[in-house]
């Protein structure tokens, strides 16, 4: 089972609400902090909100906590554009992708 307030983010995030959509996910990560959908729905929301520091705060603390899986996550792909971050939460090479070719031109999932 999901935690409401992550579907409630998620469907605020289809109807194009961003930041009602980001304060649905922080109040999920508050309650059931370090869930993978959670900051993932959050990174998102607020990037669609334009919030690009808090998006960025967000995707880290994603990659920080897919580095120890067992296998890559796709969301972690997402966080590839961040300087000094690769999908496994490993470091980058110096000529890491700039911010434009971050998440918001690889499409939405």
């Amino acid at each position: 089972l999901y935690p409401m307030r992550e579907l409630l983010g998620e469907l605020l995030l289809q109807q194009g609400q961003a930041p009602a959509a980001l304060r649905e996910f922080e109040a999920a990560i508050k309650e059931n902090p370090n869930r993978y959908r959670g900051l993932y729905g959050a990174a998102r929301a607020a990037e669609m909100a334009g919030d690009r520091p808090k998006a960025v705060g967000y995707y880290e603390k994603l990659v920080a906590l897919a580095s120890k899986a067992d296998t890559a996550r796709p969301a972690s792909a997402r966080c590839t554009w961040l300087p000094g971050i690769t999908a496994k939460g490993g470091t980058a090479s110096p000529g890491a992708m700039p911010a434009t070719a971050g998440p918001a031109a690889v499409g939405s999932r």
